[in-house]
């Protein structure tokens, strides 16, 4: 049995090798280069890469940290503008005591047309010397043609309808006063322990927003009701 060897020793000790040896150890040689260039090259990418993401990781996060520290100094700055409402600012004087509400309301239950109307008379007690009289109103509209403040019981102003001379709304506060002419006696058209009363029309819309008089619809058999 002959076995052939491409590496054969001559005569002389010297080691011979073919050429397809060299060739095939040329190859092995050239290609384990190439491969360790391309390990070194995807690494160092990797790693640049890796540095880039967490550098602007790190700038983002400086970023946010830079803008919700600013929305906080605009909020804080907003807050510290506005001034704080007070319950001065919300109750009604003390002026006056009511004593008997009397309201009417009429909806209008007209798709795209929800609005009520209605008319409202208050019987009120003068505690102190006053020129106005002061009531909440939110979204609605005031028929100023129909304010009446009208003098009642035994006081000095009984069955006189007082002269309206302005009528102003501060929605901030949800007042609605009527001022009135103070005349030429006293110098104040409503006197300490006198009685009258304000009424007045007035006009809102509907809102389903389940606050004070509102609307609400429910679907049955696909039908709105």
């Amino acid at each position: 049995m002959e076995f052939s060897n491409p590496s054969v020793m001559s005569s002389s000790g010297a080691i011979r090798v073919s050429r397809f040896t060299l060739l095939l150890a040329a190859c092995t040689v050239l290609a384990a280069l190439i491969l360790t260039g391309i390990f070194v090259h995807e690494f160092t990418k990797a790693g640049d890469a890796a540095g880039a993401s967490s550098s602007s990781a790190a700038a983002a996060g400086g970023a946010a940290s830079a803008g919700t520290s600013g929305a906080a100094a605009a909020t804080e700055a907003s807050s510290a503008a506005r001034p704080r409402r007070t319950l001065a600012d919300v109750l009604l004087p003390n002026h006056l005591r009511p004593t008997v509400y009397r309201v009417e309301l009429q909806p209008f239950l007209e798709p795209g047309n929800f609005v009520t109307r209605g008319s409202v008379s208050i019987d009120f007690e003068c505690l102190r010397d006053a020129n106005n009289v002061t009531v909440h109103a939110r979204n609605l509209s005031v028929v100023t043609e129909t304010v009446r403040v009208v003098g009642v019981g035994g006081g000095r102003d009984a069955g006189v309808a007082l002269k309206v001379v302005g009528q102003t709304y501060h929605p901030g506060s949800e007042f609605y006063t009527v001022h009135l002419d103070p005349g030429s006696g006293s110098g104040f058209a409503l006197v300490r322990g006198s009685n009258y009363t304000v009424s007045m029309d007035f006009a809102g819309f509907l809102h389903d927003n389940l606050v004070g008089f509102y609307r609400s619809s429910y679907t049955y058999n696909n039908e709105t009701k």
